[in-house]
């Protein structure tokens, strides 16, 4: 239950607020990029994927609680995708939050020795390099002309019979009359 609860449990107001606000700024540009379903779907596998991974290797004395792990995961997804599918805007911006938060993006993965989790912040980034190297290709929503219609958030894979085990949903065409 640990695995996926640890994401929404925090230390402190300070350290819930740090998470909040960084994840916005990695959420906005993903959102404007990809449908809010792939968001989503993207999100719960660097969760369950980063939380297994702590839960196997972690320490048993470090608190493991807190988004930041989430946090990696969509950082380094927003770079992977954005060369894999070749999103310049949100390759720029990745590039970007990790020039200026490079110091402390690689403080946060190497606090080893303190109580902090390092292997969430480690882990969270393996995660997302791995959902974007092995989901399916999904339709951005700047190749479906822009924004969707409400209830048509449709995630469209392009065929892809290998299954990767990560959480997936392909929805067929719904018309609406």
């Amino acid at each position: 239950i640990g695995i996926v609860t640890c994401v929404f449990l925090h230390g402190n107001i300070d350290h819930l607020l740090s998470n909040v606000l960084s994840l916005c700024i990695v959420l906005i540009p993903l959102l404007k990029t990809y449908e809010d379903r792939h968001v989503a779907i993207v999100a719960i596998n660097v969760t369950l994927l980063s939380g297994l991974m702590v839960w196997l290797i972690g320490r048993g004395h470090a608190v493991h609680i807190g988004a930041s792990g989430l946090l990696y995961g969509l950082l380094a997804y927003a770079m992977c995708s954005s060369i894999r599918y070749w999103k310049k805007d949100l390759m720029l911006f990745s590039t970007i939050l990790i020039v200026l938060g490079g110091p402390t993006l690689l403080a946060g993965m190497f606090t080893i020795g303190t109580a902090v989790s390092w292997e969430f912040h480690l882990m969270g980034a393996v995660a997302g390099v791995m959902v974007a190297i092995f989901e399916d290709e999904y339709t951005p929503l700047s190749e479906k002309g822009g924004s969707d219609e409400a209830g048509s958030h449709c995630l469209q894979s392009e065929g892809s019979s290998q299954d990767s085990g990560l959480v997936d949903e392909t929805l067929g065409d719904e018309s609406t009359d």
